[in-house]
């Protein structure tokens, strides 16, 4: 008996592998400076495997094209890494990055210069942008429309607002703070995401507001693909994973990568 059990464990390992590799993939997630793992699996059920694009400062991933930060240069790729554009950047700043669903709606936040960075689609671009007028730290960035890029900026006493900027004047056009809405704060696609001492926040497009049990305390935000969010909450040095979808929000815990380089 003990013969048969043990000669079904190859056959069970050729499964279980073959089930990582065919399910369904929520995309890309960071673990501080450890190289980007894929995710594999369903809400509540997830499991990492290695990725091919090695380590990264900062990353933001749609469905089908990422951006990577690393060694001072930021890349534009596809998902089987492949390159489509590179910007190499001046300065210590890490560069705050922003995808959907296009390659051309890759954007980022250059800090250092204080500048927005955008790919029309065959070329990288900047533009300098009067900082001055928001004063805060900038924790999401978003291109709304072609011409449009969206910021979400926290002020030093923990409000929160939305600003646009046109493309590619620079020029502010509006600056709107969201009453009870607390730093740090992220945008994924139309949904708004900040947390409290309720847990974490989620605003839809018209104002229903969900609350999900989660750490307490600011975390950071990096997309994963279209519907996928990597939340890091420092608090406890806890990863997780946000769905977001039709059927409502759904927040798992991330299995841990125990070497001790897991921070932010």
């Amino acid at each position: 008996m003990k013969r048969c059990v043990a000669a079904l464990f190859p056959a069970l390992s050729v499964v279980c592998l073959y089930g990582i590799v065919t399910a369904p993939s929520p995309g890309f997630v960071r673990y501080g400076a450890l190289p980007i793992q894929r995710l594999y699996g369903v809400s509540g059920n997830l499991v990492l495997a290695g990725a091919s694009f090695g380590s990264a400062a900062a990353v933001s991933f749609s469905d089908n094209a990422g951006l990577v930060v690393a060694g001072g240069s930021l890349k534009l790729i596809r998902l089987d890494g492949s390159a489509i554009a590179e910007y190499r950047y001046a300065g210590g700043a890490v560069p705050l990055l922003g995808t959907d669903a296009a390659p051309n709606s890759a954007v980022a936040w250059m800090s250092d210069s204080g500048s927005v960075l955008w790919w029309n689609g065959k070329t990288f671009n900047t533009v300098a942008v009067e900082s001055s007028a928001f004063d805060g730290r900038v924790d999401c960035i978003s291109l709304v429309e072609s011409n449009l890029v969206r910021l979400v900026v926290t002020h030093p006493e923990g409000g929160v607002s939305r600003v646009d900027i046109a493309l590619p004047t620079g020029n502010i056009i509006t600056s709107d703070l969201l009453p009870g809405v607390r730093g740090s704060a992220f945008e994924s696609g139309s949904r708004l995401l900040w947390s409290d001492d309720r847990g974490l926040e989620i605003e839809e497009p018209g104002g229903t507001q969900q609350t999900l049990a989660a750490p307490a305390g600011r975390f950071t935000a990096e997309q994963m693909s279209s519907q996928w969010v990597h939340l890091y909450f420092p608090s406890n040095r806890t990863h997780w994973a946000l769905h977001l979808n039709a059927k409502g929000p759904s927040l798992s815990r991330l299995p841990a990568l125990l070497t001790g380089k897991e921070t932010q």
